[in-house]
């Protein structure tokens, strides 16, 4: 009897850390998701081409920023062909997920742009 009571506690145990675990991948994930609408938002209107094109990484910041939860920690990184245009953030955390997006150039020249999120708890 004390087998099976021991062995029901094991398996709820394993069942609730492994629950545990979903639920913060899906929290980061919803956010995943509503970043990603917002850069899409963004480019609609051609906003996002114009703060890439001049590296203007704070004005991206601020339109992300009014979506995310404030206890949720995010970083913007602009990407041209080869290198970064801006600094790449230290993370110290393993709840990480990155959003990417890439805008095909300027308003008249093809100068493909990667924009990285990067979102952490």
């Amino acid at each position: 009897m004390i087998e099976v009571a021991v062995s029901i506690l094991i398996m709820s145990l394993g069942l609730f850390f492994l629950l545990k675990n979903y639920s913060e991948t899906e929290y980061i994930s919803k956010y995943k998701f509503d970043v990603y609408q917002s850069l899409i938002s963004l480019d609609g209107n051609n906003s996002l081409r114009k703060f890439v094109v001049e590296n203007d990484v704070d004005s991206i910041n601020k339109s992300i920023s009014k979506i995310l939860n404030q206890n949720l920690k995010y970083f913007v990184v602009i990407y041209n062909k080869t290198d970064n245009t801006t600094i790449i953030p230290s993370i110290e955390n393993k709840n990480v997920a990155v959003v990417d997006y890439i805008v095909s150039g300027d308003f008249k020249n093809y100068i493909p742009r990667k924009i990285k999120v990067f979102l952490w708890d």
